[in-house]
């Protein structure tokens, strides 16, 4: 499956944002598909975590995301996650700079035998506004 987008993010503490990718089981199998993309998904998970501690931040600890808490499919495999603040908070509040986040997705779709899944992450890197100095 492709991902056709950076893997970074650079934001504030308490900001939110928008990450979008286009997902395309289909591209590298060689294979035609028509018809809504988002019927080939049968899940889809976010797991947002603070890099250094491991601290699982707004709830989000293999959090169902298919269409809710956030998170968009569309027919065309355009997925959009609308981060809002609870997703980026300072987790080590001593810590100067920017505090690295990895959001983890994980998109399952049946395939040929077994199905299949695609896990990518996206670095969010989050600003301590409070230690900006």
């Amino acid at each position: 499956m492709a991902i056709t987008d950076p893997f970074k993010i650079y934001t504030s503490e308490h900001n939110s944002f928008t990450y979008q990718t286009t997902l395309d089981p289909i591209q590298d199998s060689g294979e035609s598909y028509t018809g809504s993309l988002l019927l080939v998904f049968e899940t889809l998970t976010l797991t947002l975590r603070d890099a250094s501690t491991g601290t699982v931040i707004n709830s989000r600890d293999v959090q169902n995301v298919l269409n809710t808490n956030g998170v968009t499919l569309d027919d065309d495999g355009l997925l959009i996650w609308s981060a809002t603040s609870a997703d980026t908070p300072i987790i080590t509040s001593t810590k100067k700079g920017n505090e690295l986040h990895i959001a983890t997705f994980e998109a399952r779709y049946p395939a040929p035998g077994t199905g299949d899944a695609v896990a990518w992450d996206v670095f969010v890197y989050v600003r301590n506004l409070g230690k900006a100095i």
